[in-house]
């Protein structure tokens, strides 16, 4: 499990998605961000501490890094089963466990939902239409709509 390119089992994500709210996807989604960011598969008390005082103030984690670069880290995170997309399925998992950490973010009233941000998000870069969001899709998206990098929980690019 602490590998980066581990996965979690199908018994290990029922068990913790029968002990939660969670879904299976929303599980793989934090794993996988978890993964990245502590390949080893570990974090101290220290580290964590650390990164829950760096979320809860909403710290830039972009801060380093070309345009591109920023962006092909959130596409990553985003592109949950790795193979080149993200379906709206990857991107309403990670949105709602963005929620779930109560970022308290004030959103309008069409983005006001994981559910409606997303519709929103693929209406307006999902721009062959084929209902999955491409790397170069997901940059010239964010170029032209800069707001739906908010969206995405990246806060700025």
């Amino acid at each position: 499990m602490g590998k980066s390119n581990s996965k979690l089992k199908r018994k290990e994500l029922r068990s913790i998605s029968q002990k939660t709210s969670f879904t299976t996807k929303e599980i793989n989604a934090w794993y996988k961000v978890f993964s990245k960011e502590f390949p080893t598969g570990k974090i101290s008390p220290k580290e964590f501490s650390v990164k829950y005082n760096q979320g809860k103030r909403n710290k830039d984690k972009f801060a380093i890094g070309s345009f591109e670069e920023k962006v092909k880290f959130m596409f990553d995170i985003y592109d949950i089963d790795g193979d080149g997309f993200i379906t709206r399925d990857e991107m309403l998992a990670i949105m709602r466990a963005v929620d779930l950490m109560g970022d308290d973010v004030d959103y309008a009233e069409d983005e006001s939902t994981p559910e409606l941000r997303v519709d929103k998000i693929f209406q307006q870069i999902d721009f062959n239409g084929d209902g999955k969001l491409e790397p170069q899709e997901m940059v010239e998206g964010i170029k032209m709509y800069p707001s739906i990098a908010k969206l995405l929980a990246a806060y700025e690019c």
